[in-house]
């Protein structure tokens, strides 16, 4: 799961996404707070069994008992291994396969809900998506709603992730939600309010702050900072994208030639000194 959790995925439902809260809920067939009682290998397969004993059940589309085994992998490092720990409590979401038996498909031992209250806060978020069914505007508000709490954040910046990534490369697969097309003026709001606090780093895509900028001066300063950031990496010519914002609502001649001279086919054939000495030129008319 999102928050420094431990995740495992089935490759062919996430074959490059981690997946959300969302995706999680919507593809489990269990989600429970279990004890782990034991592990041990299955011999059937190259993977393992964690037995556990179930102590809250949040969700089930179908009876189960109170103790349940879970297979899981516990072998392959370069597919997400679970870790299930004996003795320890986990927040677990269970897949029920074909075969009738179970399989994880993350798991969390508390990096989310350090405490009791937080808990309860995530089992609410969770019985709040069900009540959304099929209505995609109240899933959108429901993503959204996840800024109120700090614990939810992380999960809203990598559902915002998730969708550009998907824009990107022009997937639209089952989980896809347009989160653009339907949110309205008081959703858009939250967003952009969080942005100069919370999106950081690869949470701050182009599309995002050109969308949400529209001549914002907290926003404004969060775009400089990453054409600072741009300017003191290997990847320069990325700098004329977030320039490209700035200049795209109102912009000197001078400031258009500049950002003329920062597009990638120039930057690879220019030394960094130049293309570092032109990103500083601007940024000396935008602060």
């Amino acid at each position: 799961m999102i928050f420094k959790i431990v995740l495992l995925f089935l490759s062919s439902l996430y074959p490059i996404d981690k997946p959300t809260d969302r995706m999680l809920i919507e593809s489990s067939d269990i989600i429970v707070r279990a004890k782990i009682i034991k592990t041990e290998m299955n011999h059937d397969t190259s993977g393992c069994i964690a037995h556990l004993e179930i102590i809250d059940n949040i969700y089930s589309n179908h009876k189960h008992k109170s103790s349940i085994s879970v297979g899981y992998n516990c072998l392959d490092f370069c597919d997400w291994p679970a870790i299930f720990k004996s003795g320890e409590k986990a927040l677990v979401y269970i897949r029920k396969l074909k075969s009738e038996k179970y399989y994880v498909n993350a798991l969390s031992y508390g990096v989310k809900y350090p405490t009791d209250q937080n808990y309860k806060k995530i089992k609410s978020r969770i019985n709040d998506y069900f009540s959304c069914d099929q209505d995609y505007k109240l899933k959108i508000n429901w993503i959204i709603k996840g800024l109120e709490e700090e614990i939810f954040i992380e999960d809203v910046k990598h559902e915002i992730r998730y969708y550009h990534g998907q824009m990107k490369r022009k997937r639209r697969n089952k989980y896809y939600l347009d989160i653009y097309q339907l949110i309205d003026k008081i959703q858009f709001g939250k967003i952009k309010n969080k942005i100069p606090k919370y999106f950081k780093g690869r949470d701050l895509s182009v599309d995002l702050l050109n969308y949400f900028y529209k001549g914002d001066k907290k926003i404004k300063t969060v775009i400089i900072d990453k054409i600072k950031y741009y300017r003191d990496s290997p990847h320069k010519h990325m700098a004329e994208k977030f320039i490209n914002i700035l200049n795209s609502y109102e912009a000197t001649l001078e400031q258009k030639k500049i950002e003329s001279f920062l597009e990638y086919k120039l930057v690879r054939n220019q030394t960094d000194e130049k293309t570092i000495s032109l990103i500083n030129r601007y940024l000396k008319t935008v602060e």
